[in-house]
């Protein structure tokens, strides 16, 4: 009895059992598409919108242009961003019945229909003056223009069109002024008005250059027969300021202002370069760029093109540590032909260069200390720069370990957490460098070493 009774409790064990599983594997929350096989979903609401779209075979058409859509919501996102207008509907409308009917009967019931639709429209294509006639009321204006609307409308707008044009002619036309901000110089040109902020308003502190010639007369300006060209004359003079400035000196980027003309030579850069060599007072890197006075070709107009650090002669700045790089400088810029390079003139251009102004060499220092000095407030106040001169409590740092901390952050320490690793460079420091027991202003040029 107690073998048999054991037997069905096993039995009934596994039916439980298999009913279990077959109710687990079977997709009871699904909801499967009478019509559609291969269309199961996990909401209600989603099979409804299926059957809605699909299977209802109601259409939502578009209140603008009329395009159906099976979803009402395709249709509301199609209306907002809908530029066609009802007008356009009629039009799209009438010329597909025209493609679909073949009898000539149905042909004048669907013209005479639109043209009762059209003419009970209050609206008027040329009503606003923000309409705008698209191509399909161009296009069924010439195919018909008895039965469209559009084409007398387009008469009008052409009339109006033309009306328009004569009225603007007809009114005189005044000369737009250009006044100064510092006094009350006015002009016609936005070239007098540049010109005369060079010449009286422009301001460089300190002395200048001298001309790059002795003479006046052999300023480039005066010609062989004797003749001045005041165009020129007056281009050079407006932006002296700028071609005959100063160097600029600074602890790590400097700019060297040198005047020539067109009988500049490499042997005269390459004094100017060894007088920069000798300023200088540690390894830098150098490039040039030139500025350059260009005559337009059709209507002869002079222009000045000033000297940029983005417009320069090398891709990539030269090293010079010592006097033979300057004899790689030579080399480089007898290679290039610096001056046929200059003085080139390209054919897919209307600007000629005509006169070579100045030179400018831009020295960026490379044995400039880390952590000497002050930073300026800009960096200081800058937020998108980590500018390292006080701790995250205010705190100025004292103990010259810049260039560690520099490490500890770029190896992904926050900044309010950069004591505990800058300590551990600093022990590690001491072990590589027993010599010392302090650690001293490190330069760029140490910076590999370490």
């Amino acid at each position: 009895m107690n073998s048999d009774s054991d037997e069905e409790l096993v039995a009934a064990m596994e039916e439980s059992i298999t009913k279990f599983t077959a109710a687990r594997n079977t997709p009871s929350n699904d909801f499967q598409c009478p019509h559609c096989e291969d269309k199961v979903y996990k909401r209600k609401k989603h099979l409804q919108d299926h059957i809605r779209s699909k299977h209802s075979g109601r259409t939502f058409p578009c209140k603008k242009c009329g395009r159906e859509f099976n979803h009402c919501g395709h249709k509301n996102r199609h209306e907002r961003s809908c530029k066609a207008t009802t007008q356009q509907k009629q039009i799209e409308k009438r010329k597909n019945e025209r493609k679909g009917d073949s009898s000539k009967k149905k042909l004048k019931s669907s013209s005479t229909a639109d043209n009762t639709v059209t003419n009970e429209m209050p609206y008027s294509p040329v009503a606003g003056p923000s309409h705008h006639i698209t191509n399909a009321e161009k296009e069924l204006a010439a195919e018909s223009p008895t039965q469209s609307p559009v084409a007398g409308h387009l008469q009008e707008s052409e009339a109006s069109t033309s009306k328009k044009i004569n009225s603007h002619k007809s009114r005189p036309h005044v000369e737009k002024v250009y006044h100064c901000r510092r006094c009350p110089f006015t002009c016609s040109d936005k070239k007098q008005l540049y010109l005369h902020r060079m010449r009286e308003h422009f301001q460089r502190g300190g002395s200048i250059h001298t001309r790059p010639w002795n003479d006046e007369t052999e300023a480039p300006w005066h010609r062989e027969d004797g003749s001045v060209d005041e165009r020129l004359r007056d281009v050079y003079t407006a932006n002296e300021p700028i071609i005959l400035q100063n160097h600029d000196i600074g602890p790590v980027q400097s700019t060297y202002n040198f005047p020539i003309d067109n009988t500049l030579s490499v042997d005269q850069l390459m004094q100017q370069a060894n007088a920069i060599y000798l300023d200088q007072q540690h390894s830098f890197r150098l490039n040039m760029s030139f500025g350059v006075i260009l005559q337009n070709r059709v209507t002869g107009e002079y222009r000045y093109f000033t000297a940029y650090t983005n417009h320069v002669t090398f891709e990539s700045p030269l090293f010079i540590s010592k006097r033979s790089d300057l004899r790689q400088l030579e080399l480089r810029l007898k290679r290039m032909d610096i001056l046929a390079e200059l003085l080139h003139t390209r054919p897919d251009t209307t600007w000629v260069p005509v006169l070579l102004c100045n030179v400018e060499y831009y020295i960026t220092s490379t044995y400039y200390t880390i952590g000497a000095g002050s930073l300026p407030d800009y960096i200081i106040n800058m937020r998108s720069i980590t500018s390292l001169v006080t701790d995250y409590k205010g705190k100025p740092y004292k103990d010259q370990l810049c260039l560690l901390r520099c490490l500890a952050l770029h190896n992904g320490y926050k900044v309010d957490n950069l004591k505990q690793p800058t300590d551990i460079y600093y022990e590690q420091w001491l072990n590589f460098n027993k010599s010392t027991k302090r650690f001293f202003r490190c330069s760029t040029g140490r910076i590999p070493k370490i």
